[in-house]
């Protein structure tokens, strides 16, 4: 068995918005998180 991790078994959910929101669900994700990331929709571009 590995080593286990601060957040093994515990879901992170990434609303991102920000510069250093990426950062930080990085670092969650590495401390044995596991990442849903939620985007804003893309808007979709009518020619």
């Amino acid at each position: 068995m590995g080593i286990q991790r601060p957040f093994d078994g515990i879901c992170v959910i990434g609303l991102e918005q920000y510069i250093a929101s990426p950062y930080c669900t990085i670092l969650l994700a590495d401390a044995g998180g596991e990442v849903i990331k939620i985007s804003a929709p893309v808007p979709a571009i009518h020619a």
